[in-house]
């Protein structure tokens, strides 16, 4: 058995270095086992690391970095034949950690150490990976309110000021007081037909984005279905209460605020809109969102 750990070493400013010894001690005792660490240099560098092993051994996976790592060895994996991969895993570093928030809701580590033995040990599930456009994505994608929080968090991120922890909060924040809507046009299942103004949408796998924002309450990364967050244009002095109910999960009460299940959804603009895939950030007129036909093996403690 071989054991790749893709390592983005900025992520979490820094926190991803730290754990390297751990992995070292935990295989001092593992016999036929191999392991090594392969470190991201540029964007995009996890994908590419990700196709050219599987294309030559079979192996286990592991992201060490945050969402944006993990999607982009998703990338990979998806790229490349899945006849090789025997497993895939998430070792949370960067400042977001939302997609483990689902998966692995029921293990709450005080000691990192063991939760990396339980993880290189863990079992098996089969998930979903979602379609954006030509791409893959792992936990959410969204556009609109979110996207926009999340741009201007990167520019916070970059200064030490903010605790990386709260990084999501501050871009809020920021964001409300210059709050937009966008005119959109969705088709979901093909067969029904929205338009209007909307101030966030969300679609995906997991439950969580943003450092803890239950999105999605109700999404199960096993089920071969979207779930949906649709949210309409709310007036400024009402978002502090959305924002803490969103939090919670519990936003789907608010009038404003509809949750929806589809096997794809097609989103259109007349002009360009921020669009968030998994923390990053890009600018499009089209989101087309579907699940991928091909599921991948996670590793969970």
């Amino acid at each position: 058995m071989h054991h790749l750990f893709i390592v983005n070493p900025v992520a979490g400013k820094g926190r991803s270095l730290k754990i390297l010894k751990l992995i070292e001690e935990i295989f001092e005792n593992k016999k036929n086992e191999t392991y090594e660490f392969i470190f991201t240099k540029y964007h995009g560098h996890a994908r590419i690391i990700s196709k050219e092993n599987l294309v030559k051994n079979k192996l286990k996976i592991y992201s060490i970095g945050g969402d944006g790592t993990a999607s982009e060895i998703i990338n990979g994996i998806m790229d490349s034949s899945l006849d090789n991969l025997l497993g895939f895993g998430v070792i949370p570093c960067g400042s977001g950690n939302d997609f483990v928030r689902t998966v692995y809701k029921d293990n709450n580590y005080k000691n990192f150490k063991v939760f990396l033995e339980d993880l290189i040990n863990g079992h098996i599930e089969i998930i979903d990976i979602g379609v954006l456009n030509e791409s893959y994505f792992l936990n959410i994608a969204s556009m609109g309110f979110d996207a926009d929080v999340v741009y201007n968090g990167k520019k916070m991120k970059k200064h030490k000021l903010f605790p990386s922890g709260l990084i999501y909060l501050f871009g809020v924040i920021y964001t409300i007081k210059n709050l937009k809507t966008y005119s959109c046009e969705i088709i979901i299942d093909d067969n029904e037909k929205i338009k209007g103004d909307y101030l966030l949408i969300a679609s995906g796998n997991g439950r969580y984005y943003g450092g803890g924002m239950k999105v999605l309450p109700y999404a199960d990364y096993r089920d071969g279905i979207l779930d949906i967050c649709l949210i309409s244009p709310v007036k400024r002095k009402k978002m502090l209460r959305l924002l803490f109910t969103f939090m919670k999960g519990k936003h789907e009460n608010i009038k404003e605020v509809e949750l929806r299940k589809c096997k794809k959804i097609s989103i259109k603009s007349s002009t360009n809109i921020s669009i968030q895939v998994d923390g990053e950030v890009m600018k499009a007129k089209e989101m087309k969102l579907k699940i991928a036909d091909k599921k991948i093996p996670l590793i969970t403690p």
